[in-house]
């Protein structure tokens, strides 16, 4: 299929490489998300919570729902509110429903809310306003970083999330299915609040970012 293309871009550079290793030529682009953020960052809140918003990952199972359910109540133990984030308009993720639910079952804390979001700007506003996002949905870790958040990844089904962090230059999603994945998740909470990029910096990161986001669009 892809041979037949007029023009191919690829969003990270692990499916880049392995592309190539194959014969086939494209461009090394990135996921939109970073452009759409940034056309809509004149709608989304400016000022950060002190709340966790967190989202599973498609290969989450019960044991990660629990670990997750435990982070979330060492969280609120130590004043942060606790949002679960789901939701898609159109085609929501039955691995997300499945996953707040194991996340109710195993105990979220008192007071912690789940947000069905019905929008994409309602979605990219819940983690623009987080003061952590926790997660192994590639997708929220990309909304994260756009918006400017402290991220916490977790794995997810593919190398995707591996590949994000890599050119991010931040550490390596936590296996999801680790049997300590809650001291884990705790531990990756403090790193990410004390290793915050300057302003500066991660304006730079982000105009790298949209300038590879561009390119899947360099052929229209």
């Amino acid at each position: 299929m892809y041979e037949t293309l007029e023009y191919a871009a690829f969003r990270e550079h692990i499916s880049y490489g392995l592309m190539r290793q194959i014969g086939i030529e494209g461009a090394l682009a990135f996921d939109s998300l970073p452009l759409t953020a940034k056309a809509m960052a004149d709608e989304l809140p400016k000022t950060r919570e002190r709340r966790v918003v967190i989202a599973g990952s498609a290969s989450a199972d019960d044991r990660a729902a629990a670990a997750f359910a435990e982070y979330a109540r060492w969280a609120a133990s130590e004043g942060w509110d606790v949002a679960v984030l789901t939701g898609a308009r159109a085609f929501p993720a039955g691995d997300e429903a499945a996953f707040t639910r194991a996340l109710t079952r195993y105990g979220l804390p008192a007071g912690a809310e789940i947000v069905q979001a019905q929008s994409l700007q309602q979605w990219l506003g819940e983690i623009a306003r987080a003061g952590i996002v926790t997660t192994g949905r590639f997708h929220h870790s990309i909304a994260a970083f756009a918006t400017g958040a402290p991220f916490v990844a977790a794995s997810s089904n593919t190398a995707k999330t591996n590949a994000i962090m890599q050119l991010l230059e931040k550490p390596e999603p936590l296996p999801i299915h680790a049997p300590d994945l809650a001291a884990r998740l705790i531990e990756a909470h403090h790193s990410a609040l004390d290793t915050q990029e300057h302003p500066s910096e991660h304006a730079a990161r982000l105009e790298a970012v949209i300038t590879l986001a561009q390119e899947n669009y360099a052929a229209l």
